[in-house]
């Protein structure tokens, strides 16, 4: 039997339309509140600059735009009259004017429909506050069941720990109190700051977070910390030079240690945010690569950046590999676990993971001693990727230097079986001529795979390679 034919697309469309209709009309029963009910409600509420509501997936949210200077008392009032009209959330925004939405801080409060409505007046106050207060940047209130979230970010000229304990009085009678306080710090001297509270106001820890950052002098003191991180956990002092754990923990062990303090640490990081996250037994940590580092031939620094010790050389990346094998003989197990960046002090750089290649460092001086113009080199690795290759240099054409990179890589001994590879020549007029392909390490030398470019720069890719590769083999 002939399977029937499919409907003409005139009634799929229709058939789609009327589903639509039935789906807006099913939201529109569930949610139960119009716009007209919402805009009666709050006709008269002083300080409320606009009120709407939305109702996606069958659940009403009410949005109340508040006026910046609006008293404490009009922001829970306000709060209670979207209460009574039984929506699922209700999300507060102070403004200095709702129609430019224009904000100097950004102050928002959202409270769950199955949220202790007493602990209303604890938002309307905390974000009354906050916006009186010029040392606050950013308040973010969240009144869920049994819990009480308050965010805050203090701006650079404020005392971060007064705010913090300002911010602690607010939020500290409501249901599940929960607060955290975080300042970013810009430049090489700042300090990052966090604390998380919950339950409790970590007194003792707080204490001595401020005990051993008044020891701290930026670059002039005798260890550098990067940033504090005061938890219910327990405290964690950053440092990025690891000769700086041994006079922190020595301030630590100073400062005031009053009842509930918990563990003190002290890590070698750059980011105490994401340290405060991990888990303590599975923290990588670079304390012992970057001692090995510090003491190396031809090493100018060794320091945490970012998630990896970067490697500054005095000299040439012929002086990488030594290093590799001094790292591999004393940091022992730190070093399957830390990514190196060996910067000369040109810019170039190469990139170590845990578990790459070591003689990447080797083809990167290859390639910057190799015959022809000077150039640039960036050698990035990435998990269960081919390492990135990129060398830019000045030169009046492109193929010369496709060529010096393929002879380059046919001699190189690594351990690597694929690379992707850019190389740009930048000519005497300033145009800048690329190209990006891919190449696979064969028995009879390195092919390309792939090129990404115009057919015009493919054809010339691969006989600049092909002659290459021929040279190397003489």
């Amino acid at each position: 039997m002939p399977r029937p034919a499919a409907p003409p697309r005139p009634v799929r469309r229709r058939a789609r339309a009327a589903a639509l209709v039935v789906l807006t009309l099913l939201s529109l029963a569930a949610c139960g509140i119009s716009d007209e009910t919402v805009e009666e409600a709050f006709r008269d509420a002083p300080g409320v600059q606009e009120a709407k509501v939305g109702c996606p997936e069958f659940s009403c949210t009410i949005s109340l735009d508040l006026q910046l200077g609006s008293e404490a008392e009009q922001i829970s009032d306000a709060i209670q009259v979207a209460r009574d009209l039984a929506p699922r959330e209700i999300l507060v925004t102070l403004w200095e004017d709702a129609r430019t939405h224009d904000q100097r801080q950004h102050l928002t409060a959202r409270i769950d429909a199955d949220s202790d409505a007493a602990d209303d007046s604890y938002v309307g106050a905390a974000l009354a506050w906050a916006a009186d207060n010029p040392d606050v940047a950013v308040l973010e209130a969240d009144l869920g069941p049994e819990r009480a979230d308050l965010t805050l970010r203090p701006t650079r000229r404020a005392d971060f720990w007064t705010v913090a304990e300002t911010a602690w009085e607010l939020v500290a009678p409501t249901t599940g109190p929960r607060l955290e306080v975080s300042f970013t710090a810009e430049g090489t001297t700042g300090l990052d700051r966090l604390l998380r509270a919950t339950g409790e106001f970590p007194t003792a820890a707080v204490d001595l977070a401020r005990s051993v950052e008044s020891q701290h002098d930026g670059a002039r003191t005798a260890f550098a910390l990067t940033g504090l991180a005061v938890q219910p956990e327990g405290v964690i002092l950053g440092v990025s030079d690891a000769r700086a754990v041994a006079p922190a923990e020595a301030a630590a062990a100073a400062g005031p240690h009053g009842a509930g303090l918990g563990p003190v640490e002290v890590v070698v990081t750059d980011n105490v945010f994401t340290a405060s996250f991990q888990d303590p037994a599975e923290r990588v940590d670079p304390t012992r690569v970057i001692e090995v580092l510090s003491g190396g031939p031809g090493v100018e620094s060794a320091r945490l950046a970012g998630p990896a010790v970067e490697v500054r050389l005095q000299g040439s990346l012929a002086t990488a590999m030594p290093l590799m094998e001094l790292l591999r003989r004393e940091a022992g197990e730190a070093l399957g676990s830390t990514t190196l960046h060996f910067l000369t002090a040109v810019g170039d750089v190469v990139e170590i993971v845990p578990g790459g290649d070591d003689s990447l460092v080797m083809l990167g001086h290859e390639l910057l001693t190799s015959p022809g113009p000077t150039g640039t080199l960036e050698i990035t690795q990435e998990e269960d990727e081919p390492p990135y290759v990129g060398f830019e240099v000045r030169a009046p054409a492109l193929a010369p230097q496709l060529a010096r990179v393929a002879s380059v890589l046919a001699r190189h001994q690594g351990d690597t079986d694929r690379y992707q590879l850019w190389v740009r020549a930048t000519d005497p007029e300033g145009r800048t001529p690329s190209v990006g392909f891919s190449v696979e390490m064969t028995p009879t030398g390195p092919e390309v795979t792939e090129s990404r470019g115009t057919e015009e720069q493919a054809a010339e890719l691969r006989a600049a390679w092909s002659r290459g590769v021929q040279r190397a083999a003489r």
